[in-house]
């Protein structure tokens, strides 16, 4: 799978702790079980959204024979399509509906680009949702950059076909029952987008300040990292003898 740079999955990051995204990159990209497991669980999604909205003819059995897949998965990629049914449902006439539509990001991100699970589009309305397999982490919608920036390039993409007005941003993390949602005018929207602008300038240079804090969770330089170490060496009381290993 191709990433960005400065992709919208790690932008509570590097919004925040610009250099970030630069020092990672000496850092392999490793996927592990779990996010293997998340992109089958993608995938089921994927093809029963196409084969409900599109009458496409799909196939599970190549998936189910993945030494990853389990029922749960089926039974979560369900509760997905069935969220995204409920938004479709919201309006008299049927609306646009997109699967793993990917989205030019240039205007905000440098080289940016982003894949969206699923966008809907229906007269000023545009709603972008996002499935989360994992249960380790709970992903809230509220202020969710990596939701704001796939709704920036819906946005963008779509702008000169729709009069979009609102923007309706959803997270469906099944089995943590989360089904959250952050509703934002265009204007809010493209508030925001100033900000981020300026912040993925710095991310793209590695200029900034380091910052620690939750977001450093999941940052590949996060074990060597000097600003996180001294912050934690800082916070404990050793008295005038360091251990000599963090």
């Amino acid at each position: 799978m191709e990433h960005a740079k400065l992709s919208p999955s790690s932008a509570h990051r590097w919004l925040t702790c610009t250099p970030s995204a630069k020092l990672e990159q000496a850092f392999p990209n490793e996927s592990s079980e779990y996010a293997l497991e998340g992109v089958l669980a993608h995938s089921f999604g994927e093809m029963k959204l196409r084969a409900f909205f599109k009458g496409e003819r799909v196939n599970f059995d190549p998936l189910r024979e993945s030494k990853l897949y389990t029922p749960e998965i089926d039974t979560c990629s369900d509760l997905y399509v069935d969220y995204v049914k409920t938004i479709f449902n919201r309006y008299p006439e049927p609306p646009s509906v997109l699967f793993e539509q990917r989205y030019d990001l240039r205007e905000v991100v440098p080289e940016g680009f982003g894949t969206a699970d699923c966008t809907i589009i229906c007269g000023g309305d545009l709603h972008v949702v996002d499935y989360k397999h994992g249960k380790g982490v709970f992903v809230s919608a509220e202020d969710n950059p990596q939701l704001r920036l796939y709704a920036l390039g819906a946005y963008h993409a779509f702008r000169d076909l729709y009069d979009i007005t609102r923007v309706f941003i959803h997270i469906v993390q099944p089995r943590l029952d989360n089904f959250s949602e952050e509703v934002l005018s265009t204007e809010e929207l493209l508030g925001w987008a100033e900000y981020a602008k300026l912040q993925a300038v710095k991310a793209s240079k590695g200029e900034g300040s380091f910052e620690v804090g939750e977001h450093c969770r999941f940052c590949r330089a996060r074990a060597t990292c000097r600003a996180r170490a001294d912050f934690y060496s800082a916070l404990a009381d050793f008295g005038e003898r360091k251990p000599p290993l963090l």
